[in-house]
């Protein structure tokens, strides 16, 4: 919100509006917040007339951030073996498997902010913008804490993510064999494989193993 006034001319029988007539209107108009002297004295001392000059604005609220999510498991875990501190490569140990078990917190949201809050030109303030609040996006086997601010594993498994998807698999399928391409195994649900577990690989499971 804003207040602009416009200057007469001065006529024969027009004096010149002073400054003191205009904060004099302000007040009258119950016009206290953001009042712009130095524009007010800048239109009068250059003459300007018949034309809008914006003499108060009121300060905007802003919004507050918007809601954003902490994940408490590697969202970007990348299918690669294990490096030790020595630089050495372990290709059993592909790292692409994360655990989880009943309970524990896997995302926190942090709430939107409420923003900060504005004021116009009557001195009334206006209240800030609360920012963008999201859902959880929920997968198999996982719950929304009765507050609203985590989501928790229902059950335990391997933690999956996918188009930012929590879920938790009980049953972890491995396709093809256990081999270089997949790694060791452990999980705390169940594994089934549809090849072979071949020499050298383990598979730890704390379900069943099929």
């Amino acid at each position: 919100m804003s207040v602009s006034v416009i200057i007469p001319p001065v006529g024969k029988d027009d004096p010149a509006v002073t400054f003191e007539e205009i904060m004099g209107e302000l007040k009258k108009a119950c016009v206290v917040y953001g009042i712009d002297e130095e524009a007010i004295r800048s239109a009068l001392s250059n003459g300007t007339v018949n034309t809008p000059v914006r003499v108060a604005s009121g300060k905007k609220p802003q919004r507050g951030e918007d809601a954003r999510f902490e994940y408490h498991f590697d969202t970007s875990l990348k299918h690669a073996p294990v490096v030790d501190d020595d630089g050495r490569v372990d290709y059993h140990n592909i790292n692409a498997i994360q655990n989880t078990s009943a309970g524990e917190v896997l995302v926190t949201k942090v709430p939107p902010g409420e923003g900060q809050p504005g004021m116009d030109v009557f001195g009334n303030e206006l209240p800030g913008l609360i920012g963008r609040d999201f859902p959880f996006k929920t997968g198999e086997n996982v719950a929304v804490s009765d507050d609203g601010s985590q989501l928790v594993a229902a059950k335990s498994g391997a933690v999956q993510f996918q188009s930012g998807k929590v879920s938790v698999v009980e049953v972890l399928v491995i396709r093809g064999d256990v081999d270089f391409n997949v790694g060791n195994i452990d999980c705390r649900g169940s594994v089934r494989v549809g090849g072979d577990i071949k020499a050298g690989f383990i598979v730890k499971v704390d379900g069943n193993l099929e």
